[in-house]
């Protein structure tokens, strides 16, 4: 090789020389950690980042689903109290059945594609999630 070596940091990889590598380990403030290969938060290992992007991305998906999550348990509640409603006027409902219904099949139906979603954006293949799913 023509001795220089690769420092990731974030997405980006640059090039970098290794007298010019001392003087960026002695650049960093005192209380930086560092390790004998360089400062802790670069990495050298193109697959350690593909693996952080990944993760990142199923971190960002699973907030997302978390947060569809939330929005069901409000529509269930929301929905608990239509029907506590509708139970003492049932001459006059202020709610339809038809519209109630409606909300409890979408509601219910898009639960069902968020579980699907969780299910396959896990890092545990489906296989072990199926042979024990607690752990």
């Amino acid at each position: 090789m023509n001795g220089t070596s690769d420092i990731v940091s974030g997405n980006r990889c640059t090039r970098v020389n290794p007298a010019k590598e001392d003087s960026l380990l002695s650049s960093l403030p005192p209380h930086t950690p560092t390790s004998k290969d360089g400062p802790l938060n670069f990495s050298s290992n193109i697959l350690l980042v593909h693996r952080l992007d990944e993760m990142r991305r199923m971190e960002n998906i699973n907030f997302t689903l978390a947060i569809a999550c939330l929005f069901y348990c409000g529509i269930n509640f929301a929905l608990i109290i239509v029907n506590y409603v509708n139970s003492h006027h049932e001459d006059d409902p202020p709610v339809s059945e038809r519209s109630f219904h409606l909300l409890e099949f979408w509601g219910t139906f898009v639960f069902a594609i968020v579980e699907c979603i969780s299910l396959t954006s896990t890092p545990k293949s489906i296989l072990n999630i199926y042979n024990n799913p607690l752990a």
